[in-house]
Parts: C-alpha cells; structure tokens; sequence
C-alpha cells in the first residue's frame, strides 16, 4: 500500500513549511540549562550579600531584651 501522496513528496512535507530556527535545538537546550543555573547562584549570590550588608542584629537601648539588664 502506498501512503505517499500524488505529487511525490513526503508525507512529512505536506503542509506549510517554516524556517529553520534561529539557534539550533543542540545548543540552545544546553545553554537553557546554564542561563537557569547561572540565575539561580546569582540569586543565591545576591541573598548572601543582602542578608550580610545590613550590619546584623541591632540591639535598642531600654528595651527588655537589652543584655545591660542583670537578672
């Protein structure tokens, strides 16, 4: 049985066709996976830093966790 159509092309051409992409699928999947896993140690990267850069726990004066108080 023949499933090729009268004009002799392939079944897998039939229909419109469309250009090929811009970066092809054998690079762009690896470089996909870099770019997320470069984005996720920056936002590590930049959580440290942030949690580190405001000078850590402060202590107010008269308050009742202020370690001058003697129990």
């Amino acid at each position: 049985m023949n499933t090729l159509p009268s004009n002799g092309q392939s079944a897998h051409s039939v229909g419109p066709t469309r250009p090929p992409p811009l970066v092809p699928p054998h690079v762009a999947w690896p470089l996909f996976v870099v770019l997320l896993l470069a984005m996720s140690v920056g936002a590590a990267l930049f959580t440290a830093y942030m949690a580190n850069s405001d000078g850590g726990v402060q202590l107010v004066e008269g308050s009742d966790y202020s370690p001058d108080d003697d129990q």
